[in-house]
């Protein structure tokens, strides 16, 4: 059953067509999709899906929501841990969620760095060497790094922050310009005109270290 918002999209189509948003699920993976007839005939002639959706992903009972999470980290333990502890033992590890469709957005999540070489936050990531990512590192600044044909700095600023306390944290990809907000203050924004990574899923980033994360959510920019 659906309770959303139909819209009728086109007048002019013969058999015309229809556009719905599916609601918020609750952290909760899509299973199947399909279209239920009550009464009458109907042909359908193509069913497809897209955009950016506004949700959440919070830590739920069971391990069917995490298998939405695409996962290169030494540790996650979605029952006992949920986020909490995000560990890679060595080099770079990430978890990452949505599609490489996924231009311009939002992301936002609870961050509790405990005790890393870096960790943070990836946007517009199509794999461990194609992202974009915000780490906090122990120097106790915040860089941007772009990992394309190599890793990248490209900009970093002092930022003070304090180990197993939790910040919130907000970054915005929208067209060439990516910010990071850390409690609803910008820290640190940049233009990359180079648009190879204009699109592509969020995660979270841990190297050589643990993060703590909650409540991680998405919508359009």
């Amino acid at each position: 059953e659906y309770d959303g918002t139909i819209r009728h999209v086109s007048d002019e189509m013969e058999a015309g067509g229809l556009e719905w948003t599916v609601p918020d699920t609750g952290g909760q993976p899509i299973h199947a999709v399909g279209v239920q007839v009550v009464s009458g005939t109907a042909e359908l002639d193509s069913l497809t899906w897209g955009g950016v959706p506004t949700t959440t992903w919070p830590a739920l009972e069971g391990t069917m929501w995490s298998r939405a999470w695409v996962c290169s980290l030494d540790r996650f333990k979605p029952v006992r841990d949920k986020y909490e502890y995000l560990v890679q033992n060595h080099g770079r590890g990430m978890l990452t969620m949505g599609a490489r469709e996924w231009a311009d957005y939002r992301f936002s999540a609870t961050l509790i760095p405990r005790m890393a070489d870096l960790c943070g936050v990836a946007v517009r990531s199509q794999g461990l060497r194609r992202h974009y990512a915000f780490l906090f590192t122990r120097q106790r600044t915040i860089r941007l790094e772009k990992e394309l044909d190599g890793r990248t700095l490209l900009a970093e600023v002092p930022f003070d922050f304090e180990w197993h306390q939790s910040m919130q944290v907000e970054v915005e990809a929208k067209g060439p310009e990516l910010s990071l907000y850390v409690d609803g203050v910008l820290v640190l924004s940049y233009t990359d005109p180079d648009t190879r990574l204009a699109s592509g899923a969020f995660g979270f980033v841990v190297e050589s270290g643990c993060l703590g994360a909650q409540n991680p959510g998405v919508r359009p920019a």
